[in-house]
């Protein structure tokens, strides 16, 4: 890291201590290694989330030297991970990887939210974009967009759309389905993604918005169809998946998913530095980067204050989306 010059005697004593904590062992002739950092998943094991920090966590251990050890902490829409990170000591040991939910919907989707997204961390990058797929079971007669709109107005109400549970992106992707193209449709909440995909697949929902990484393995051995896919090109994991703008429902293009790193707020400014850089480097390794767009995501490394404008400009956004489906949680 390249510090520069001017900054107060307080930060230069601050930081190199906290930076040594975050890539070194201790002292030699202590027994113990450094303390490890952790990465706070606030989804459960196995999902998408966790699967992708695993990657990133085994490339920054290799990296500095020091064990990097995912926690999940899942529930309540990843309110538990978010409030149980947010709570931690700002020295550098605590990365929260949150997401969309987590850090964007929920402050304006909860009536009382245990933690504040944007005074309670410090953003430190966006890690990847991820995008969000229409995808019906192979055997069901849609073949477009168009034709799920179809069924829709004709029969209002009959189909079914999964998601994780109530206010999840694949929730709230499914409200604004309905808002512009003037259908009406059954949301089914599940406890979880992997539900809402053996239901998908058992025939026994219609539809659902799933985010590429989950979606992908199904769509490729040919168990579900995608009929469209979020974001403003076409992806090359699906390029024959046409854009929702290109299917006529433009404006559910802008609802894509995104995992960000953050810190506890009272992280130092030069600790939340070293640590966006640390985490830059490991996302520029090449079989790290081979192995996520490899899971569909789009890789995006940010400095903390892009990131910090980002996270307002989505809160805002996904605000005005909760808002516009009427959801509110007490």
């Amino acid at each position: 890291m390249h510090r520069k010059t001017g900054r107060s005697d307080a930060l230069c004593i601050l930081l190199p201590a906290a930076a040594a904590l975050l890539i070194s062992p201790l002292a030699s002739g202590q027994e113990n290694h450094a303390r490890p950092i952790r990465m706070i998943v606030p989804f459960s094991a196995g999902a998408s989330p966790d699967v992708m920090t695993r990657i990133v966590a085994d490339t920054l251990s290799r990296q500095l030297g020091t064990p990097v050890i995912v926690e999940n902490k899942a529930g309540a829409g990843g309110n538990i991970g978010a409030e149980y990170a947010a709570r931690q000591p700002g020295d550098g040991h605590t990365i929260f990887v949150g997401s969309t939910a987590n850090l964007a919907v929920n402050k304006t989707l909860y009536a009382q939210l245990p933690y504040d997204p944007e005074r309670d961390f410090r953003p430190v990058s966006i890690a990847w974009v991820t995008r969000n797929v229409l995808i019906v079971p192979a055997g069901a007669p849609y073949r477009s967009v168009q034709d799920v709109i179809a069924r829709a107005r004709t029969e209002p109400g009959k189909l079914t759309y999964g998601s994780p549970g109530p206010g999840t992106a694949g929730h709230l992707i499914g409200e604004l389905f309905q808002t512009a193209t003037h259908t009406k449709v059954t949301h089914v909440p599940y406890k979880g993604q992997n539900q809402v995909v053996t239901d998908l697949l058992g025939g026994h929902i219609d539809f659902s918005f799933e985010t590429i990484g989950s979606a992908l393995p199904n769509i490729e051995s040919g168990k579900v169809r995608a009929l469209a896919i979020t974001g403003a090109d076409r992806h090359p994991k699906l390029p024959d998946t046409p854009t929702f703008s290109e299917a006529g429902v433009p404006s559910v293009d802008r609802l894509q998913g995104w995992a960000m790193f953050a810190v506890p707020a009272s992280t130092p400014p030069g600790v939340v530095q070293r640590v966006q850089s640390e985490l830059a480097k490991a996302l520029a390794d090449e079989a790290t980067r081979a192995k996520l767009t490899g899971l569909g995501v789009d890789l995006r490394i940010t400095t903390p204050e892009q990131t910090r404008q980002f996270l307002k400009e989505e809160v805002e956004h996904w605000g005005a989306v909760v808002r516009s489906a009427g959801i509110r949680f007490d």
